[in-house]
């Protein structure tokens, strides 16, 4: 199996946490930012919009 056939395999659940990005701060709590770009102050909450928007019909470009 490739990465490729690995990724394409993989639920929307685990995309939604594939997605996820810790933002180091010089703040006391950490920040996380998923696909829409703005920070969350919970992991769950940034999963759960990355969730949101994997689930949407997709936008031509």
């Amino acid at each position: 199996m490739t990465n490729a056939q690995k990724i394409r395999s993989i639920s929307d659940e685990e995309m939604a946490s594939f997605l996820l990005f810790f933002v180091p701060t010089i703040f006391d709590k950490a920040m996380y930012t998923g696909v829409s770009g703005k920070y969350d102050v919970s992991a769950e909450d940034a999963i759960r919009k990355n969730l949101a928007w994997l689930t949407q019909p997709a936008q031509e470009e």
